[in-house]
């Protein structure tokens, strides 16, 4: 085991399963947030005060009930708070993104909100969450940025993608550590805290799944996985954050019957390879944006833009769930679960 997984395996806090389930839709108010308090959803009202545009992607800070959204139009990251029912929106940080956010995640430690976009000014914007609020302490201009963030188990080291390549960084100083090609620009990527795999959900059509692997603290490019779930491009990848090694994928319409809109990798071999239990055709939405698993390892949620919006499924035996969110709009590829004392099912 790995310095950086000892210290994740250590950290983990002790708690319920996530309570809140927030997930960016394609029309106003752009983000949409729900209560699992119990077993059946609740969606929360409105904050009084929403994201200015299309909201693409949302994260958790962990071990609290803050979010943060990456959207359009300034001031491009929005930090919000949820207090039981209520959700109110933060003072935005002082210093603000130059420009459209597609990308943001927290830290596991909850000490750093990284977010990237392309712009025309700064891509990256690092933000100190030390006082438990956002105040920005660095920016870097990288030029054909995607909104790909991938962030190691300890927090000592992040991976963005930036004109094709996997690029390593100190947080502390934005200090390059490493540069990697593992084919393709990415549309987002995931750590996986128990194996130290990196996936890569690429912009290369038939080939969507890449792979780093950061176990001896250099990144090497490992071969695509043999089921790379069936060709066109990636869109979003997440790991369950409990520490299982699963990961679950989405990407658009391939074309096949049926369809193979989301597809489970098993990395705790240290080698992705596709899952024993896959989403059932029968369960499969009719398209897949994003997905996000609870803290707790027990349920997925996937959004979809078809016209049911959402899914909720039990996690590894990939079956349709109830409690099921239903969101006004179509969904975006962001979804996050967050705070505690939500539902566990028996």
């Amino acid at each position: 085991m790995t310095k950086a997984n000892a210290w994740w395996l250590k950290n983990q806090p002790v708690e319920t399963a996530n309570r809140y389930l927030a997930m960016c839709i394609a029309a106003s108010p752009w983000v949409e947030v729900f209560d699992y308090l119990t077993t059946t959803p609740v969606l929360l009202s409105d904050p009084a005060t929403l994201p200015t545009g299309a909201a693409v992607d949302i994260d958790f800070r962990p071990g609290s009930s803050m979010y943060a959204v990456a959207h359009a139009n300034s001031p491009y990251v929005s930090f919000y708070s949820i207090s039981g029912t209520t959700i109110t929106k933060l003072a935005d940080p002082a210093t603000l993104p130059t420009d459209d956010c597609s990308g943001v995640r927290f830290s596991p430690d909850g000490n750093w909100c990284l977010t990237a976009g392309p712009s025309a000014g700064l891509d990256l914007n690092l933000y100190d969450m030390s006082s438990g609020a956002p105040v920005w302490a660095r920016g870097l201009s990288k030029g054909s940025t995607t909104g790909a963030i991938a962030w190691g188990p300890d927090s000592a080291v992040f991976c963005h993608d930036a004109a094709g390549q996997q690029i390593f960084y100190d947080p502390t100083d934005f200090s390059v550590i490493d540069t990697v090609s593992a084919g393709g620009s990415s549309r987002s990527m995931d750590w996986d805290p128990l194996s130290n795999l990196i996936l890569q959900m690429r912009t290369l059509s038939g080939r969507p799944v890449g792979v780093i692997d950061w176990n001896a603290g250099v990144p090497t490019v490992l071969a695509d996985p043999v089921a790379d779930n069936g060709g066109s491009t990636g869109i979003s990848v997440r790991f369950d954050p409990s520490g299982t090694g699963i990961c679950i994928t989405t990407q658009p319409d391939v074309g096949a019957d049926p369809k193979p809109y989301t597809f489970v990798y098993d990395c705790s071999s240290g080698v992705p390879v596709a899952a024993t239990t896959q989403l059932s055709p029968q369960t499969q939405p009719s398209s897949a944006t994003g997905a996000c698993i609870r803290d707790k390892g027990d349920k997925i949620a996937i959004t979809s833009p078809s016209a049911t919006h959402a899914f909720l499924m039990v996690f590894q035996a990939f079956v349709s769930e109830a409690g099921t969110p239903t969101p006004s709009a179509g969904g975006n590829d962001g979804s996050a679960w967050g705070g505690s004392g939500g539902t566990m099912d028996p």
